[in-house]
């Protein structure tokens, strides 16, 4: 984690050797493909299955533990150059309470053998001090869609074609408890948040 008091930024990396860095680009720009990969993504709107998101464009990602707390950040594509390797989006509104100015930067570089040194750079400001508490389930979120998930999805997508199955089918029961425990918890700790308004520095409850 790299970070300020109030933009913490993550950077999360990945060797993908089997995977060529064009096709590591097609399957991230296309947002439907998200909740695949991402624990902590439910759904995205906006865009069809299966179509990349042209710069410009913008899609609504909703995750957490809907309908309980559907929190929503619209992302806007900003950049996307597969031979360059650059993937970027960007949410200036962030998540209402508690993040705004939020970046999502991919990087799909030749590892000089066929394969894709991967790396992701996460960055948002705090509106709450939930956001700086969220940091280590977002780096566990994060850890898991491009080190464990991700290669999963590829080696289907590559033998089989067609849409992205469920990201949490195929993971051990344990690891899913733990990483739902987790984000159970920051669940609520944002209602706690929100509901007391005027009291940023509380935590855990009003």
């Amino acid at each position: 984690v790299e970070s300020s008091a109030s933009m913490p930024t993550l950077r999360t990396t990945a060797a993908l050797p089997t995977f060529g860095p064009a096709f590591v680009h097609a399957f991230l720009a296309v947002p439907s493909n998200w909740p695949s990969i991402v624990l902590s993504s439910h759904s995205v709107r906006g865009v069809a299955d299966g179509v990349p998101l042209a710069v410009g464009e913008s899609v609504v990602e909703t995750f957490g533990a809907p309908p309980l707390l559907p929190l929503e950040v619209e992302w806007t594509c900003t950049a996307s150059d597969s031979e360059c390797g650059v993937l970027d989006f960007a949410a200036a509104d962030g998540l209402a309470g508690f993040a705004r100015a939020c970046e999502m930067r991919f990087r799909t570089l030749s590892d000089g053998d066929g394969g894709t040194d991967l790396e992701l750079i996460m960055a948002y400001e705090t509106v709450s001090p939930i956001a700086l508490a969220a940091l280590p389930a977002l780096r566990l979120d994060n850890e898991l869609a491009l080190r464990v998930l991700l290669p999963r999805q590829l080696r289907a997508l590559r033998l089989r074609g067609g849409h992205a199955s469920n990201p949490t089918a195929k993971l051990p029961a344990l690891l899913k408890l733990r990483s739902y425990a987790i984000y159970q918890r920051i669940t609520i700790r944002y209602l706690a948040s929100v509901s007391c308004v005027g009291r940023t520095e509380t935590l855990m409850g009003c």
